[in-house]
């Protein structure tokens, strides 16, 4: 094959990108943007073979309508294909539980459809248990129950080596780490929102004490419980804006030490100097023995930053290291479903699985079908 010549049209771009890229392979389809999806089929237009994989009831990500915007339709691309094959045998559950499969799919088919997953006795095989429990928790997306509700969660999760809790919001995940008495850690995925928006917030902050206080406060509120403003933040930062001017002793006194630290060094290397040291206070001291993490990683991740020249270069860093460490989740672990999707366990804990979290549209849909079918054996 020739290689292109001439100018740099788009004409001639996506010749060369077909002539560089004979063979384009697109795998979790579902989740492309509208723009991916433009430049998949610009290069296949011109002489690239193309092999997508994807399945539409698995589109939990991103736009739902940006497909659907440049024609990015099921319907016509099957139409337009060559071959179209449909990969419809349960292979996760044939070294599992078989009935728990078929289910499964009878489920995502009836998702797909616009109908119901049927959790009668009669309906469902004895590997699927169902759990009908009021929540008393007085606060939006947290979540809690009498002793004698919880009874038979408690007993599911302890009888299970490997196990994934699954939930649709952050903050309910949060909040069953407090349920399960803190023994289930959170699965913090590969992403660290709380991360990304604490180098936003130092960088913003151009060296001014009380920003990169504010910021260290904030992000212990994303990462873990104790550190609130009440009970260590808003002395913290005080002591920030006066200059730890004034003697302290006790508890005051520590966190004077925690704000000099950011005062000799206002920047990233000072907001690093605090996570560690609050980190062994946390361990070791009676007066922090309230400030507990929930995202551990990226916790000690923000304690990296200041072995960088520039924050940036911390992040950069960090995010390169753990997309290329690939890290897996423990063998129990609670997760939104979303950072759970295309993982497996042998049982899986759906919870709350009600209206108001799981309502009736097609984004919820597919984001319930993705919670079933993490279980191989089990599902609560």
């Amino acid at each position: 094959m020739r290689r292109p010549q001439g100018g740099r049209s788009p004409q001639v771009i996506r010749h060369c990108a077909a002539w560089c890229h004979p063979v384009v392979i697109c795998d979790e389809h579902q989740d492309t943007s509208a723009d991916q999806h433009r430049v998949v089929t610009a290069v296949h237009q011109k002489g690239a073979a193309l092999r997508v994989f994807a399945d539409p009831m698995q589109r939990i990500f991103g736009d739902r309508t940006a497909a659907a915007e440049t024609g990015c339709d099921w319907e016509t691309l099957k139409h337009a294909a060559d071959s179209v094959a449909d990969l419809d045998t349960p292979q996760r559950w044939s070294g599992g539980c078989p009935d728990l499969g078929r289910w499964t799919l009878d489920a995502r088919r009836s998702l797909r459809d616009g109908g119901t997953v049927d959790l009668r006795d009669a309906h469902r095989p004895r590997s699927v248990q169902v759990v009908v429990a009021e929540n008393r928790a007085q606060r939006r997306l947290a979540y809690q129950l009498s002793g004698p509700d919880r009874g038979a969660i408690d007993a599911f999760e302890q009888q299970c080596n490997s196990l994934h809790i699954l939930t649709r919001y952050n903050d309910t995940a949060v909040s069953l780490r407090s349920f399960f008495n803190r023994r289930v850690p959170l699965w913090e995925g590969y992403t660290r929102y709380a991360l990304e928006g604490l180098v936003g917030a130092v960088a913003a902050a151009n060296g001014d004490g009380s920003r990169l206080g504010a910021a260290v406060v904030a992000f212990m509120g994303e990462v873990g419980i104790g550190f609130t403003p009440s009970a260590f933040g808003d002395v913290f930062e005080r002591e920030i804006r006066e200059g730890c001017a004034t003697a302290r002793r006790g508890k005051p006194a520590k966190l004077q030490g925690l704000a000099r630290l950011l005062l000799e060094h206002p920047d990233h290397r000072g907001v690093a100097a605090v996570l560690k040291r609050l980190a062994d206070l946390a361990e070791n001291d009676m007066d922090f023995t309230d400030v507990k993490l929930d995202c551990n990683r990226e916790f000690w991740d923000a304690t990296r930053l200041g072995d960088f020249p520039t924050i940036q270069d911390g992040l950069a860093e960090i995010t390169h290291r753990r997309n290329y460490a690939r890290p897996k989740p423990p063998a129990k672990a609670i997760s939104i479903i979303h950072k759970a999707k295309g993982l497996e366990c042998d049982a899986a804990i759906v919870m709350p699985c009600d209206r108001s979290t799981i309502p009736e549209n097609s984004a919820s849909r597919c984001l319930l079908y993705v919670a079933l079918s993490c279980a191989r054996r089990r599902l609560m």
